[in-house]
Order: C-alpha cells, then structure tokens, then sequence
C-alpha cells in the first residue's frame, strides 16, 4: 500500500503572491515591479500598400557597412558573474535511420545588394497562402512558394522594398526612421499578416516605439491598420508572437524586449489587444518591465486551431539557476482593462546542458562569428490539435549550448502545456494560487497552463558547430530545426534536421542541406564584434500546416559584409496522414493509497482516424491487471482505466502499459506509480515554519523527506485551522 501524509503550511499572510494588476486606461504606475499601461500613440489605416509603394522615392544607394543594426548585448559574463563551464552532458553524438527530407525549395532571398541596407541581416520571414514574405533588417521582399523567385511588385524596380513602407504617411518615427529589427509573422486565425519594427533616434532619449501593421486582408499589398506603441526606455531586440484562445478572452499580440537606460534595466513582456487591432481601432497596451531575464521571447501560436479557452500567453528562456527553462504567464482581462503578472517564473526541469561558449570559428577566416548563446532562438512556437487532437499543446524552443571543445549544439525543448483548473469565482485565486479579483467579469477565466519537458535534444552529430537556429512543428506532431553549421574546416552553411513524432525520444534525423555548399566567411567585426544573424526564423505552411518554410543567412563567397540569404521548404511526406497518441492522466506518478490505482486514457487523433481505437493491457507488473471502463474510444474520447492487483504489489515504483489499436496502427502510453506498504509519517516543514508570520510571498518550502512517501502534499490557507485552502501542489 502507498501512501502519504499531507504537509501543511500555516502561512497566515496579508496577500498571498505578488499581485500586479494595471488598469490600461490609467496612468501608469510604478513599482517594484515596473508596468506601464496605455493605448497607442497614434494609429489609423493605410492607403493601398502597392499604392504607397508606387508613390515611394527610390531609396538611395549607401555603402551597407555605414549602417549597423543596433543591438545591446549582455555576454554569459555578464548574465552569470563568475559562471565556470561545468562538465559537458551528453548529446546526440550520431544519426540513424531515415535522413531528413531534401527541400523542395532552395532560393536565395535577400542578399547585401538587393534589399539589404546594413548588418546583421536579422533574417526573418513567415510564409502564408501565397507567399514567402521575408524582412532583412531595413527591406522586404514576397517569393514565389513554387519557385522560389522574387515576386514582381509594380512600381518598385528590384522589387524590394523599404521596411518604413508599412508606415508611409502616418507621421512621426514610424514613418521618417527605418532602424531594423523587423519582425513578420502571418496570423492564421485572422489570416492577416502582421509586421512590427522599432523606431528611434536616440538609444538614450525616448520617444521609443513599436511600430506594428496588419493587414486588413490576407493580401500583403493591401491595407493595413497602423500602430505605434511607446516604451519607456530603449527597446532592444523585439521578438513577436500571435497569441489566441478558443473563447477569444487572452487574444493578443504579445512582444519581449531588452529594455536599456543607462544600462541594462531588464526584460519587458507586453500584449496589444489584438481584436481591435484587426479592426483597426484603438487598442489597449499593457508592459510588465524590470523582468530579470536576458533572451526570453513569447509563444507564438502555430496552425490552425486556437489554444484552450482562458489559457494565459506564455513566455520561455532557460534558467540560469539549474538545468531547466523559465517560463512566465501574463493573464489580461481586455473587458475590465487589467492584467496579472508574476515575475517569478515557473521553473520546468530539463536534461542538464551548458550554455556558454567562446564564439564560432569558420575555414576561411580568423574572425569568430557572434554564437548569441545567451538567448533563446526565434521563435518559440506553440499548436493545438483541436477537438479530437491530443489535449495537451505542444511548443517547442532552440538555442545554442557548449558541447566542449569550443563547439556549439542545437539544443532543441519540446513542452507540453495543459489548461490548469480555472481561477474559483468568489475566491479569486490564480490556479498558482495568487489572487486576482480583476478576472470577476470573465466569462472564462483566466487560465495559468501546466508545463512540462515532453522531450529533448542536443545535436552535435559530428565536430561542426551549430547555432542560429529556428524551430517549428507541422500538424502530425512533427519538428524541424534549421541553423547555420561552420567549424574550423568548413564556412557558414545553412542545414535543417527533424524527427517525427515516433522517431526515439532526444534524437534528431540526418541532416538535409539548404545554402549552397563551398560558401565563404565573413570577414568584418561591427560594433566590434563579429555580428551574425541576430536570428533566424522557421514557419509552417498554412495550406497545409505540414510544409516548413527556414530563412537564414550565408555568405557566397568570402567578404567582409556582402551575405546572402536563403529561403529553404521541407515536408514531412507522412505529415497529415492518419495516426494517434495515447494520453495517459494523471501524467506525474500515481500514489497507491491503500486502493488499486486509477487513471485515464485518452485518444489525440493527427489527421482523421476514421474509426475508433480498440484499448488493451500492455507490458504490467506480475499480478496487475488493466481493466477500461470503455474499451473502445472514438477520437477525442477518453476512458478509466483500473490497475487492479496495484496496491498489493510490494514497495516500489511500476509502471503499467496500455495498447491501442485501430487497424494498422499500434501505439502505447503508460502509468507510472508508486506503492508503499505503510504509511509515512507526518513530515515538518523546516522553512517556513509552520504557522510562520511575515513569510516572503514566493517562498521554498523545505522539510526532511519521510520514510516510504512517494508524494508530498504541500496545502496553504489563509488561516492556521485550514479550513480555507487558497492553494495546494503535490510534489515527487
């Protein structure tokens, strides 16, 4: 028998949580924490955009070197203070099985004389119905998806076009400045596509703005609906992502910064109220700064299907305070103009990886390009299956880590996010148990997810470095992770390397090539130092939510500035056949308490299963026999499953297997549980003390681990009686 006895901490505190909440038509406040709140600066919509365009002076031609794209960078010295490179942990040292698919188009996009006004290009583009809409730094350009070729655009000669265009005639700096950072992602929800670039004139004097446009169709050429958002400091390296739920109640445009004053002053996350914003009216702008994190970004969602109803925008960078990521949760009441904010993170445990490296050597040249080992790759993105898909949303992430010998891998998260309970009505508490009484008027609550490691990965199959990534997944549950690969016996190149869903957990396929090969170095430092990228992005096809679309940059031949770009599709050709997983709750272990275990089993089916699955006992402990309470499941349809004979099994920990079967396809899933045969005794907290006053509001509780326990209970009420539970959590 297993069991436990509860732990229970008496915190009798005033406010539970730091609470943040703004009102967006306020004034701004000031605290600790640092929010600001607030509408646009200014907005309206555009003429026609190929009319603007037509109307638009040539640009003049400029020695691209003068022009450096502004970035403030923090080194691992600068994050870490005193940082030691640890011992290096395992990778994926080798590659078996099916190579990645070769790409179906591989076009150069952008390059320094077509389109490119200064360095680093900041490659980034997003592919949509009809086009590869790719932005390199100061100018865009659409592609063909078929051939990859440069799309005509009438009434500009190289059919590239300035980065300020979106904001021809809207007055101030969005319009008279075009300083780069550009940022293009198509919302499929909407089917609109939406642009953003910052504008300034000083990096030390505001005004500091985010200029945004969308497209009032899914026409790149027609109008748009213009915005400038203003920031209190310098806005460094904006990244951007589409965030959407079911209910609509957490729709927004979410954004992260480096933020800068005198110095570095932190982080910010901020959401625009995206609903309006597709209207082209006014629209609420919400900033949380101060934020202790340097190359965090946003989730940005994926595909075609919206996130569960409530669930909070999400934002994600691994923790410099053990071997595992950081992710935040900003909730928004757009109806009563407020939003809640924690700046203490959720910590999810990883695999152990090290970051910190000493910069990327190439063949033809002595110059060590920039690794941005301390950031989080662009983008983060995250996709819900639907209805019947599996119920937990998936995202997945990318950056650089130190493999030893001065080589970088591709490391590469996948998470899973799952809905938590609902904040209670009357209470008032976040599912993590911070008070929020703005979210009263909700029809659906604001909703914090649950977060999790569901696999992971570091590539470095051979003694090349890798970095620069971008990462994404198609609708069948499949990743794919593009980056540039340079070591000292070989120049920049552009790769991209995947696995499928069922492919064995932390590896990646064999790598197919996207640049050219025999491409050349890059010579020159700017800003003093050897800027490459800033980053790289990986979109999905929306007509068929399996084909990924890279953009990186390379250079063709050796020079000091001139790079090019690449424009790379690859697809899966299983992609969106029909498949399904097993999703077992609960997904931590069970705790045998006396009774037989008890859990569920659920059907997430990819494309369209066509029939139902058919349940079966797999591989269990001798004695332990499954039995479903529906075995039989349609897609989207979930039944119990009884582990009978589980508590009379010795200590220990089991795990027990469930088939499913629908014709060809065979897939499993598993419970895993524990099994004590007495009960533990009482643990006492030994921080904070029970019944303790005065307790900082996020505090570690810490007690000496009990004799047979599996699990912990830790519970907190609002009076020492416990008769109020305001929160509760249960560890391993």
């Amino acid at each position: 028998m297993h069991t436990f006895k509860p732990l229970h901490a008496a915190l009798m505190l005033a406010l539970y949580g730091p609470l943040v909440a703004v009102a967006a038509d306020g004034p701004a406040t000031q605290s600790a924490q640092q929010m600001t709140a607030a509408r646009e600066v200014h907005h309206d919509t555009s003429r026609p955009l190929r009319d603007i365009i037509r109307d638009l002076p040539q640009p003049l031609v400029t020695n691209p070197a003068e022009y450096v794209v502004p970035n403030i960078f923090l080194d691992l010295d600068d994050m870490a203070p005193g940082e030691q490179l640890g011992p290096i942990p395992p990778v994926q040292r080798t590659v078996t099985g099916t190579p990645t698919p070769a790409t179906t188009v591989a076009a150069n996009g952008m390059r320094i004389g077509l389109g490119g006004g200064g360095v680093p290009p900041d490659t980034t583009g997003d592919i949509g119905p009809n086009h590869f809409f790719q932005w390199v730094n100061t100018s865009w350009a659409l592609f063909n998806k078929t051939t990859g070729a440069i799309v005509d655009i009438p009434g500009d000669a190289d059919d590239v076009v300035p980065g300020n265009s979106f904001f021809a005639d809207f007055g101030g700096l969005c319009q008279t400045t075009n300083r780069g950072d550009p940022l293009v992602l198509w919302d499929g929800h909407a089917r609109r596509w939406v642009v953003s670039q910052f504008a300034f004139t000083s990096t030390t004097a505001a005004p500091f703005l985010q200029c945004v446009a969308i497209s009032a169709t899914e026409d790149p050429l027609g109008v748009y609906h213009r915005y400038a958002f203003a920031y209190p400091l310098f806005n460094d390296y904006g990244k951007m992502g589409v965030w959407v739920t079911q209910d609509g109640g957490q729709d927004a445009y979410v954004f992260s910064m480096h933020e800068f004053g005198a110095s570095f002053a932190g982080s910010s996350f901020a959401l625009a109220e995206r609903r309006p914003m597709l209207a082209g009216q006014s629209a609420q702008f919400i900033r949380f700064g101060g934020i202790e994190t340097f190359g965090a970004i946003p989730f940005h969602v994926e595909g075609n299907n919206a996130l569960p109803a409530g669930m909070c925008p999400a934002f994600v960078h691994f923790s410099s305070s053990g071997p595992g990521y950081d992710l935040w949760d900003v909730c928004v009441n757009w109806a009563a103009g407020t939003a809640q904010f924690n700046p203490t993170p959720t910590f999810v445990e990883s695999a152990p990886f090290v970051i910190g490296l000493n910069d990327i050597p190439q063949l033809s040249s002595t110059t060590r390009l920039d690794d941005f080992g301390g950031n989080t790759m662009y983008l983060a993105a995250i996709r819900s299956f639907g209805a019947t898909g599996p119920a937990e949303a998936q995202g997945v992430i990318n950056h650089a880590v130190n493999v030893g010998a001065n080589q970088a891998g591709a490391r590469w998260v996948n998470f899973g996010f799952t809905p938590g309970p609902a904040a209670p009505r009357g209470v008032d508490v976040f599912s993590s148990g911070f008070e929020i009484g703005e979210f009263q008027d909700n029809s659906v609550p604001a909703v914090v997810s649950s977060k999790r490691v569901v696999d992971q990965g570091t590539y470095a199959p051979d003694a090349n470095s890798r970095w620069m990534g971008g990462i994404n997944m198609d609708r069948s549950g499949n990743i794919m992770l593009g980056y540039n690969v340079a070591s000292a016996t070989l120049n920049p190149e552009i790769r991209m390397a995947g696995r499928l869903r069922n492919d064995p957990a932390g590896t990646l396929r064999a790598e197919t090539q996207c640049s050219p090969t025999g491409t050349g170095a890059q010579l020159g430092l700017f800003q003093g130092r050897a800027r490459w990228g800033d980053y790289a992005t990986m979109g999905v096809d929306p007509n068929d939510e399996c084909t990924f679309w890279f953009t990186n940059e390379y250079y063709a031949t050796t020079s000091n500035s001139s790079w090019n770009t690449r424009i790379c599709s690859v697809k899966f050709p299983t992609c969106g056949n029909a498949d399904f997983l097993l999703e077992t709750t609960p997904i931590g272990r069970i705790a045998v308490c006396g009774t037989n275990a008890v859990g569920s089993v659920r059907v997430g089916e990819f494309g369209t299963l066509g029939g139902n699955v058919t349940l079966s006992q797999g591989t269990v402990p001798a004695g332990v026999t499954l039995s479903f309470g529906t075995p039989s499941l349609a897609a989207g349809a979930s039944s119990t499953v009884t582990l009978n004979g589980s508590a009379a099994l010795a200590n220990g920990v089991y795990t027990a297997q469930v088939n499913g079967v629908a014709g060809a396809l065979n897939r499993s899933a598993s419970f895993n549980f524990g099994v004590s045969s007495a009960t533990a005794p009482a643990p006492s907290l030994t921080s904070p003390a029970s019944a303790g006053t005065g307790v900082v509001t996020r505090p570690t509780f810490t007690w000496a681990a009990a004799a047979g326990a599996v699990t912990y209970r830790v519970e907190v009420s609002t009076n020492a009686g416990f008769t109020q539970i305001i929160d509760s959590g249960t560890v391993n």
